[in-house]
């Protein structure tokens, strides 16, 4: 057996060993919670300190939690991350900081960002132990991804793309728009050729 034959088949024992114990655990969940589960205990508060009751305001409360924590990261972070790639140099020592400062801080665990928020947000600003805070300390915690999720994303077109646009003196904001459009156009050209291999339509210059 070949070595490229042994590293497949440890990796798809690897994996099906995994996906084994993800099936296990699920049906054991699914076996004894099912019986337990109805619409009442979906709708209803808990009770005695979530001994008793049901989990409705768990669940109103996660999705207002989720819904504030979009709404503060998704604008700062989109902001921040057209701010790295079009208005400040890639190599400059500003954005190595600032890209630096987010890999460390994407790789913090989120029970500190759990102590940061309460010790900050609950305890300092008086927020206590509320759906403000929670918000605020997970767009927290999901910020740096985010920044650097959209700074490699913005980053994907064609520089002549962007270029032609400079010399066009075009402003920053159309030219954000319509290179990355180029690039999702760019894109679909490859994978319908890609598809249609034998089409004598130039799907590239079609779409861009």
């Amino acid at each position: 057996m070949s070595k490229n034959n042994l590293a497949t088949l440890l990796i798809s024992c690897s994996a099906l060993l995994v996906s084994s114990i993800f099936v296990f655990l699920l049906a054991d969940i699914i076996t004894h919670g099912l019986a337990g589960l109805s619409w009442s205990f979906l709708i209803e508060a808990p009770k005695n300190a979530g001994r008793s009751g049901g989990i409705g305001a768990i669940i109103v409360s996660t999705f207002l939690i989720l819904l504030l924590a979009i709404a503060i990261a998704a604008p700062l972070g989109l902001a921040t991350a057209v701010l790295l790639t079009e208005f400040t140099p890639q190599n400059s020592t500003f954005s190595r900081f600032v890209e630096h400062s987010l890999d460390i801080l994407a790789s913090v665990p989120s029970i500190v960002f759990g102590l940061f928020g309460n010790a900050f947000f609950c305890i300092y600003l008086g927020l206590g132990f509320s759906i403000l805070s929670g918000g605020l300390t997970l767009a927290c915690m999901v910020l740096p991804i985010l920044i650097r999720t959209a700074t490699e994303g913005l980053r994907l077109p064609s520089l002549s793309c962007c270029s032609g646009h400079d010399a066009q003196c075009s402003l920053s904001t159309s030219a954000i728009t319509h290179c990355h459009a180029c690039s999702y156009c760019r894109f679909n050209a490859r994978y319908w050729a890609s598809w249609r291999r034998n089409s004598r339509i130039d799907f590239y210059q079609w779409l861009c």
